[in-house]
């Protein structure tokens, strides 16, 4: 990661990726912990050591839960 952003300058990081499935999740949560969350840190991270003006994380419809409709 630090040759990406000592390489090219960026300015934007726009976070879309981590595993789907909630049901997956539930059944190794670790793994959904170092891909999701760990990534999303070290997104973060890099964004503050490299002065990455915007971040944009991007979430999924999941966190909302059963739609009762």
């Amino acid at each position: 990661m630090h040759h990406i952003f000592t390489t090219y300058k960026i300015d934007i990081i726009v976070h879309i990726a981590a595993l789907a499935g909630v049901r997956k999740s539930i059944e190794s949560p670790l793994e959904y912990v170092d891909v999701d969350i760990k990534g999303t840190v070290n997104l973060l991270e890099f964004s503050r050591i490299y002065n990455v003006k915007k971040f944009v994380f991007a979430s999924t419809s999941s966190v909302y839960g059963l739609n009762p409709t």
